[in-house]
């Protein structure tokens, strides 16, 4: 399951950047 949890990881923060970069 670790192996699941890590590649998840990034792919939310580069949501939330691009999330960021839309509301700017």
């Amino acid at each position: 399951v670790a192996e699941g949890m890590a590649p998840p990881v990034p792919q939310l923060l580069r949501a939330a950047l691009q999330t960021l970069n839309r509301a700017r």
